[in-house]
């Protein structure tokens, strides 16, 4: 089975005027684009399975908010709903984030810059992907 990673985020940019930022206008745009890189991936490997990543939490400007809203009232569940749906539309599999171990408790341990997990935060990170896709795949192929 052939691996493709594809990693796009939008940490740090959600919020602000349209076409800086994610807001309710750029949360269509945000819903196209996602689509659109689904059909390429799933047009180009045809038999690739594929797994679309919530977005974790994370700090807003030093503070630990919850739920997450941005300067233009929307929830970065918003977001992540748009994720799943997409994925599920697409027949893709779902990672989600929120669970990967990664929390506003422990986040100064895993992202001491408020900016991308340290070392210790993306072990933390992969091997929640790589757990979740080993019971997948266990799951998947002994009721084959």
């Amino acid at each position: 089975m052939t691996l493709i990673k594809s990693i796009s985020g939008i940490r740090g940019t959600i919020g602000g005027h349209a076409g800086e930022g994610l807001n309710p206008l750029d949360i269509v745009k945000f819903t196209s684009a996602y689509a659109t890189m689904l059909n390429k991936i799933l047009s180009k490997y045809k038999r690739a399975e594929v797994w679309c990543c919530t977005l974790a939490q994370e700090h807003r400007n030093g503070e630990d908010v919850f739920p997450e809203i941005n300067e233009n009232d929307v929830a970065l569940s918003t977001y992540n709903d748009a994720i799943v749906k997409l994925a599920r539309a697409f027949g893709c599999n779902v990672l989600d984030m929120a669970s990967c171990g990664l929390t506003y408790q422990n986040m100064s341990v895993y992202d001491p810059n408020k900016l991308h997990p340290n070392k210790n935060g993306h072990s933390v990170i992969a091997n929640y992907c790589i757990r979740k896709m080993d019971n997948y795949v266990r799951f998947r192929y002994s009721t084959e």
